[in-house]
């Protein structure tokens, strides 16, 4: 594909910015975040305002489609900001058991400092655990408008993305004689005879922008290898 010129970027940036920042009047009286998308140093830049103010800035490289660069802010926003949180917060159930369980040793052991100190390391834990929810669900925010802008300009990307996966894992297991189309939320898939002259299998899936790509490529590969082995 031909990469785009900085002009049709900057048009592709403006019309981002556009239905990112396109807002009920209820909304703009309470107050939200508006969005600026531009071009520094090659990459593409997206700050997030709050009235005058950047409230959170964004850096990825450059694109040429709508679809890449949504999904290239989405990925900034969960490889930067929300994964490592979700990872603390997975180990608070292990962190608690643990205190707990040394909290009841030192009860029995009537050691009241010890106890102290895990009550309030247990506190500690469960106000930054607090915290850190918030700010989990505030960049997942962030990534939800941006989900909501990509399904709003281009509802059909997940379709586009669901066929690759297929076509690579298809190229991986070296299963041939498969043919892949898409119409709108559909994928067409036709399985062809060793020969290539007869289609043996045929069979369509409506893809919803939500739907987990990891299972519509094994359920299609199930098909198919059953297909292969019949």
């Amino acid at each position: 594909m031909k990469k785009s010129t900085n002009k049709a970027l900057k048009e592709l940036l403006e019309k981002i910015e556009g239905q990112l920042n396109e807002r009920e009047e209820w909304e703009l009286e309470n107050g939200c975040y508006l969005y600026k998308l531009e071009l520094t140093k090659g990459n593409i830049v997206c700050n997030i305002m709050d009235d005058d103010f950047i409230k959170y800035t964004m850096e990825i490289e450059k694109a040429d489609n709508i679809t890449d660069i949504l999904k290239g802010l989405i990925n900034y926003l969960y490889e930067n900001e929300i994964n490592n949180r979700q990872a603390y917060l997975k180990g608070d159930k292990g962190y608690f058991n643990r205190k707990h369980k040394s909290l009841a040793l030192w009860l029995d052991r009537d050691k009241q400092d010890k106890v102290n100190t895990i009550v309030e390391d247990i506190a500690k834990r469960y106000k930054e655990s607090k915290s850190t929810e918030n700010e989990v669900r505030h960049y997942r925010g962030f990534a939800s408008g941006f989900y909501y802008c990509l399904n709003a300009l281009e509802p059909y990307w997940k379709v586009a993305e669901v066929k690759e996966a297929i076509s690579a894992k298809m190229q991986k297991l070296d299963i041939k004689n498969v043919d892949i189309s898409i119409i709108q939320d559909r994928i067409i898939v036709d399985k062809s005879d060793d020969d290539a002259e007869n289609v043996v299998d045929t069979f369509e899936i409506v893809i919803g922008s939500y739907v987990n790509k990891n299972t519509i490529v094994n359920e299609v590969i199930g098909r198919l290898n059953k297909e292969k082995v019949a």
